[in-house]
């Protein structure tokens, strides 16, 4: 299965102007863990999560009218909506992430992939896997 066919539609964006009390809220507003920094073109330049905020911002007393830029995780790794997501399964353990910014063929942004979706996707295979090595005959299967 695509990253394109579980991904969420959109992306929740800012620029790296935007002050941590403004991406805060914007999290809150679209009930979303994460926002995705980008440049004028769209292109990602690093990405914000709620946990960013909590422990490089207010665990360390930084105003929060401070530019978002200052707390953002840069050289965000993205992924192509053409991989495969088993492919990104094992880039997330290898990365230990979890979420990772989604860009098109011209490297905008057009979503995230959180763990959650991954996990949602290995779930459903393996659950299919399991299912069609079960035994058939109701009565091998209660024997088993």
């Amino acid at each position: 299965m695509l990253v394109r066919e579980v991904l969420k539609t959109g992306a929740i964006t800012c620029t790296a102007d935007l002050s941590l009390e403004e991406v805060a809220e914007l999290m809150k507003a679209n009930d979303v863990g994460c926002v995705v920094v980008v440049d004028e073109d769209q292109s990602p330049i690093g990405l914000v999560t709620d946990r960013d905020i909590v422990l490089r911002a207010v665990a360390s007393g930084m105003d929060m009218d401070a530019p978002v830029e200052s707390v953002m995780t840069e050289s965000v790794e993205t992924l192509s909506e053409d991989r495969d997501v088993m492919e990104v399964a094992e880039k997330m353990s290898d990365e230990e992430v979890r979420r990772l910014p989604v860009v098109d063929a011209s490297g905008k942004v057009v979503g995230v992939i959180s763990l959650g979706d991954v996990l949602r996707v290995v779930t459903e295979r393996f659950s299919r896997l399991v299912q069609g090595i079960a035994p058939q005959d109701p009565k091998i299967a209660a024997a088993a």
